[in-house]
């Protein structure tokens, strides 16, 4: 019995809030599930991918890593100028690439689930509508 913690693994954490910091951009607040987070690893949330620049332990101390159970606050320098910071409530650590893509592949499969069941139209239907009287 008893708990497990992996220190040796990628890190991943759970984000419990996002918010605006002037001067620092969007900071996250979250929790170190496992692993060991540090500032410089790369990490990706649902469709963002980005660099830890900062982190702050609850008493808004600076702090270079944080365990497993420790809540943080971190700010990231994500790849993509306005990320959306939606998507995701679950960060991970991966290599840089690999969190790119990863961010990549989320915004592809949410797409598609976005237009699944959409009906798609060619220029014949558009003409056909447009002579029917449906389109202006």
């Amino acid at each position: 019995g008893g708990l497990y913690v992996n220190w040796e693994c990628n890190a991943s954490a759970w984000v419990l809030e996002a918010k605006q910091v002037e001067g620092l951009g969007k900071a996250l607040a979250v929790v170190v599930r496992e692993g060991v987070l540090k500032t410089g690893q790369w990490v990706r949330l649902g469709g963002d991918a980005g660099k830890i620049s900062v982190m702050h332990n609850a008493a808004g101390k600076d702090v270079q890593e944080a365990k497993p159970g420790q809540p943080v606050s971190i700010v990231v320098t994500w790849q993509e100028d306005e990320t959306t910071i939606g998507g995701g409530d679950f960060l991970e650590v991966m290599e840089r690439q690999d969190a790119l893509d990863a961010a990549r592949d989320f915004q592809r499969q949410q797409l598609e689930k976005a237009l699944e069941g959409a009906k798609y139209y060619d220029a014949d239907d558009l003409r056909a509508a447009h002579f029917q009287g449906m389109v202006g």
